[in-house]
This record gives C-alpha cells, structure tokens and sequence, in this order.
C-alpha cells in the first residue's frame, strides 16, 4: 500500500501544479479582454449597467487577514471602476493573485 500512498501524493502533486498553471496562464490581457467581452454581452442582453455609481458610508481599514492579497471590491472599500483597464487591474488580477498565494501557501515542501 505503500506504493499506492506515494502514487497517490505525485498525482495529487501534479493536479494542484496544472491548477496553479492554469490559473497563472489565466492572468493574461487576453484572457480578460475574452472574459470581459463576455460580461459585456451579458449585461447588454440583461439590461445591467456594468458601470454603476455608488456611495461608501464605510471606513477604510483593512482587516490583518487581507495584508497578504486583498480584493477592496469584497469588502466594501472599492474605487468606482470606469474602464476595463479598472476591472482588470482592480478585481480581475487582484482576485488571481489571491488565488495564486493562497494554492502556493498550501502546497507541501518540495522533496
């Protein structure tokens, strides 16, 4: 069984590093002008109004458990986002960049 454990462990180690590929592979330009296209679309078709304006009431702090990555968008402390360039850089990335650091923190030591 011992064999078994070990096959287990590198397949479960290739799977979490195809994942972490996948997801850096998706912070790319283009792969945010293709999703971003799509959000586009589907606020046309459903009458949405992708660039709305709102009020913060609330204080900007931020919590200690955000200091690694933080997505300001999430907890009420957002910036009003005009352009794409605004969603890429404010919520597309920042929210691939916590995806990345928190799979990375959890993979096991190197062997």
């Amino acid at each position: 069984m011992v064999g078994g454990s070990s096959l287990d462990y590198v397949r479960g180690e290739h799977l979490i590093s195809s994942i972490i590929q996948q997801i850096t592979d998706l912070r790319k330009k283009e792969a945010f002008d293709e999703i971003y296209e799509k959000i586009k679309e589907f606020c046309n078709t459903h009458d949405i109004n992708l660039h709305q304006q709102y009020h913060s009431c609330r204080k900007i702090t931020i919590p200690a458990r955000f200091q690694e990555c933080i997505i300001d968008s999430t907890i009420g402390q957002r910036e009003t986002l005009s352009s794409s360039t605004d969603f890429m850089n404010r919520i597309y990335f920042a929210l691939i960049d916590c995806m990345l650091h928190c799979k990375k923190n959890r993979r096991p030591t190197e062997l």
